[in-house]
């Protein structure tokens, strides 16, 4: 009877730890993903206050704050089927390459003022059976890191079931100092739906492969 008393408490034990891991990683994960769609809606706020605010800039603003709205909305609904344990998010055929679109144009202000080259090679008829949110937020995060943090280059390839994206790297960049929060959930999102992901640094690129089955 002591024995199995002393099992169920350090199941119980290890239940708490693992409840606690994932809401520090919602907090983490959440405040790290909210802060850029928060950020384009302050800004847009501000220009729309502007005293001679065209037309033209207020229909960009809202378009703007819409967008960001619904980025938040989806990040939100993600975290917290995270946080869920055991809960499994529903898959269904997703076109990627809109997904990779969406991104490039989220990233224009940036790519205008770094030059970096991008190889899209995506067929556009190309579908991931995936859950839409998951897959949104590994695509943005992915982008995102290559795009910030790469340089030269950013070629992207992918089929039914693998994403690759290689981007080149300056070569004072330290290859070991990690790129952040980013990775980190783009790891988590991995685990969580089964896929694969490997990283490779190397000293004058960086590769991340994702293998969907």
């Amino acid at each position: 009877e002591v024995g199995t008393l002393s099992r169920a408490l350090s199941q119980l034990v290890d239940r708490l730890h693992d409840a606690l891991e994932r809401e520090q990683a919602f907090t983490r994960h959440a405040s790290h993903e909210l802060r850029t769609p928060l950020g384009v809606i302050r800004n847009s706020l501000a220009v729309l206050r502007l005293p001679n605010c065209s037309a033209e800039k207020q229909a960009r603003g809202l378009e703007r704050i819409e967008q960001a709205s619904g980025e938040m909305e989806t990040l939100v609904q993600l975290f917290l089927y995270l946080g869920r344990e055991e809960e499994r998010m529903p898959s269904q055929a997703v076109a990627l390459r809109p997904l990779l679109d969406a991104c490039m144009h989220k990233y224009t202000d940036y790519l205008a003022s770094k030059a970096l080259r991008v190889d899209l090679a995506i067929d556009p008829q190309l579908l991931i059976c995936a859950p839409p949110s998951a897959l949104q937020v590994l695509v943005s995060n992915l982008m995102g890191n290559a795009l910030v943090h790469g340089s030269d280059y950013l070629h992207l390839q992918a089929g039914p079931d693998h994403l690759q994206l290689v981007n080149g790297l300056d070569p004072g960049i330290d290859i070991h100092s990690g790129f952040g929060y980013g990775l980190g959930i783009v790891q988590r999102l991995c685990t969580h739906c089964g896929w694969r992901l490997t990283i490779t640094r190397e000293l004058a690129r960086f590769v991340a492969r994702v293998e969907f089955s």
